[in-house]
């Protein structure tokens, strides 16, 4: 008669696979399991984080969302709550099981994730499961942070008053491969000067807190850093319920030095697509401007102020 297999068994089994990034063969064989059985172990340990722990990736609630909020204004982003951003998993493609779709542009088989980080890299927001050829505005537009602009209390009527006298709603920052909207502020193209090349400058070094973010989810659980093989649903859930044990690290203050991983490990996914078919239709890319010259006036106005050396 084939015996149970002890609970603690089962997760350790799971979490090693997910640490390591080895072969079910070697995880098996570590645990005295078979290979069947050691994918059996990992889908059920996924499914129970899905299933009891999701709530670990949300928004703050008004208290960690004042001081979310602080953490951006002090680098000039005032009532900024997140940046976000796009990243690519890497599948190994295995006779005919994908179709083009997750052929992305680097010539890999991918699935894209989208996230929304704050500045101590914790997930808000994951969306994951787009195949590799989809562009990050595409991604954003299909999935349900898109219509959360649209809920009182949720970037919509949330005016903070600026230095300078302006308001804004509250807003992400994103890169250039998105819209500009009033709740996603992207950097001003064609190089500017002066005043909007201050608001580029700071834009371009407080958004790579969500490329951070992607280091330290990568770096902490390699299986995410690794070629991934199996079925594409089952691979997806894993990015899920990893990103769920992302975030009670980082309630658990671990310590991970995502700037060595970041220095040593260049194939993060993290390049940007280009939409070739002209962005998406429903999309007004300039949206946001009237949003993004209040935060850059903001800064001006920070940077008038500032007490001059000498």
């Amino acid at each position: 008669m084939r015996l149970p297999i002890e609970p603690a068994r089962v997760l350790a089994c799971a979490l090693n696979r997910f640490v390591s990034g080895e072969t079910y063969e070697r995880i098996g064989d570590r645990f005295g399991l078979g290979h069947a059985t050691t994918i059996e172990c990992t889908r059920r340990v996924t499914q129970a984080i899905l299933d009891t722990m999701w709530g670990l990736i949300s928004f703050p609630d008004t208290e960690g969302m004042t001081r979310n909020i602080a953490k951006f204004a002090r680098q000039g982003f005032a009532n900024c709550i997140g940046a976000i951003d796009c990243t690519h998993f890497f599948l190994e493609k295995r006779d005919k099981q994908l179709d083009t779709d997750y052929h992305d542009r680097t010539h890999n088989y991918s699935v894209v994730a989208q996230c929304v980080s704050d500045m101590d890299l914790r997930i808000l927001d994951f969306a994951v499961g787009w195949p590799g050829a989809v562009h990050d505005s595409r991604v954003l537009r299909r999935s349900s942070l898109y219509s959360r602009p649209t809920q009182e209390g949720f970037f919509a009527d949330t005016a903070a008053r600026l230095d300078h006298g302006g308001r804004v709603n509250q807003y992400l920052i994103g890169d250039a491969g998105y819209p500009n909207l009033p709740w996603l502020l992207r950097p001003i193209p064609d190089q500017p000067q002066g005043d909007r090349k201050r608001f580029n400058d700071a834009h371009e070094s407080v958004r790579k807190c969500v490329e951070r973010c992607f280091g330290r989810l990568k770096g902490m659980w390699r299986v995410l850093y690794k070629r991934q093989k199996g079925d594409v649903n089952g691979i997806n859930a894993q990015i899920q319920a990893i990103g769920v044990l992302y975030n009670f690290c980082i309630d658990g203050n671990v310590y991970f030095n995502v700037e060595r991983f970041m220095a040593r490990h260049r194939n993060l996914g993290l390049f940007n697509q280009h939409d070739d078919e002209g962005g998406d239709a429903g999309i007004n890319e300039q949206s946001g401007d009237a949003a993004r010259d209040e935060v850059v006036a903001h800064m001006a106005f920070r940077a008038f102020r500032a007490p001059r050396r000498g």
